[in-house]
């Protein structure tokens, strides 16, 4: 029996390579991502990872762990480190001016961002939404300079936030 093109579309895995970057600014954790697209600026990247999930665990043992087994409980989760990369373009300095943003009181919050990362299907219609909330720069990786090369220029931001989540656009 053949399988029709819409279940074809459902099971087949997504591409890596379509997806999306969207930048909101931070209006406290429990806003969130819920904010109008009015506020959304969309950046490029060339690649994007560090999309991690970790939590500490502990392993709990009592009297009966002889019988029963060891419990694993889960711990705090860890805060995600995201890496955004991209080639230098002489009039796109925005990764540049976000990182030297200085950490003062009302500064503070200009520097947190939210972010979605959005993965996109043949048709450019978004699948799948990581949310990214209160994302702050910690470190920023300019290129690396060879005489003898002809590759371009990569800069990258490397970013660690409060929470991510994943939605399904089901």
């Amino acid at each position: 029996m053949a399988i029709s093109k819409a279940r074809l579309k459902q099971i087949y895995p997504l591409s890596s390579y379509k997806f999306r970057v969207e930048i909101y600014p931070y209006l406290g954790h429990i806003i969130g991502l819920h904010q109008p697209a009015l506020f959304a600026s969309t950046w490029s990247f060339s690649d994007v990872s560090g999309l991690d999930m970790n939590y500490e665990h502990s392993v709990y043992r009592d009297g009966l762990s002889f019988a029963a087994g060891n419990e694993i409980l889960r711990g705090v989760k860890q805060p995600p480190r995201i890496t955004l990369s991209r080639g230098i373009v002489r009039d796109r300095a925005q990764l540049a001016e976000w990182m030297q943003t200085e950490g003062f009181i009302f500064s503070r919050l200009l520097r947190k961002k939210n972010l979605r990362i959005i993965q996109l299907n043949e048709e450019n219609d978004p699948e799948v939404f990581w949310n990214v909330v209160g994302a702050v720069p910690v470190k920023l990786v300019g290129p690396s300079f060879k005489s003898n090369s002809n590759e371009v220029s990569i800069e990258a931001i490397e970013l660690m936030a409060e929470d991510i989540t994943v939605n399904f656009n089901l």
